[in-house]
Parts: structure tokens; sequence; C-alpha cells
């Protein structure tokens, strides 16, 4: 959880990345600081470490670490900026379906209506979108529907007109 400096210069023979082991980095202006905080494990289990900048500073670094550590702490969850609305669903799917498998949670009549839900409607229309960048406003309206039955390339969509 300490701050680091990285930056995106190139290694001549491999074209990869050098990161922390740039030769340059010691040099002021060259670089830019992130930090990795430890965050809950995610849906399937798995370790997670979400890398939070760039920062122009190792200060405005620390001040974000600490906030983001502070936010984990509280809720147990992390402001994980990868995750797409599809990949959230997904999760939220998984945990429902194992919860079904106990007895406890929905019949499989609901949970089978959900999963065509989400696959037919909820990601194709939403998934790709970053979780972290959703907002209480509403967004821009899409003009199309590639998800809609019968709407190809070349194929116009009218809300309230049949699709077949």
């Amino acid at each position: 959880m300490k701050p680091y400096k990285a930056c995106s210069c190139r290694n001549p023979e491999t074209s990869r990345l050098l990161g922390k082991k740039c030769p340059a980095l010691p040099r002021k202006g060259h670089g830019t600081y992130y930090a990795r905080i430890e965050a809950p494990r995610g849906a399937d289990g798995k370790r997670r470490q979400p890398r939070i900048g760039p920062f122009e500073t190792e200060r405005e670094c620390r001040a974000e670490l600490a906030k983001v550590a502070g936010q984990v702490a509280r809720s147990g969850r992390t402001n994980d900026q990868k995750i797409t609305v599809g990949e959230c669903l997904d999760q939220r799917y998984a945990w429902r379906d194992s919860e079904a498998r106990t007895g406890d949670g929905l019949k499989r009549s609901t949970l089978s209506a959900e999963r065509e839900a989400i696959d037919l409607y909820l990601k194709p229309g939403l998934g790709y979108l970053k979780l972290a960048r959703l907002r209480d406003h509403p967004g821009p309206v899409r003009r199309h529907a590639p998800h809609q039955p019968g709407c190809g390339p070349g194929r116009a969509y009218r809300a309230g007109s049949p699709t077949t």
C-alpha cells in the first residue's frame, strides 16, 4: 500500500513496458505515481489488488490511497475502476444461483428468467459500461437497439414497431 513511481517507457529490444524499472525514473518530471490496495476477494474467490493512479505527486497519491483504503475498511467493498456492469451482473447471478442451490434463494424458473433478461437486454445494452462511471442522472439516449431481434445492419429500429 505504498505509492510507487512508474512510467510508460519501453525496452527498445523487447518493446516491453519498463514501468518501475525505468532508469530515468529518478529524474524530476519523469513518470507518475500509483498505488495498489488490498481489496476484498471477488465473487470467484480470487485476490484483487486494484491500482489507483496516475498522480503527479506522491502527496496526491498518498491522500487518495488513504481515502480509498478508508472506504474499503468501512464498506468492505472497493472502488474498482475496471469492473463493468456486465461483470457485476454475472457476479450477482452467480451469488443468487449459489443461494438457490442451498435452497435459500429463488426458484430455478425465476433464475432462468433473470439469466435470460441479463443475456438478452441488460448485458448488450449496458454491459460495456464501467460500474464506477455510472451516475444518478440519466445519460445519453441510445438511438438504436442492436440487441433487438431483427435489427441488424441496414435495418432500423422504431420503438413500438414489430421487429419480425
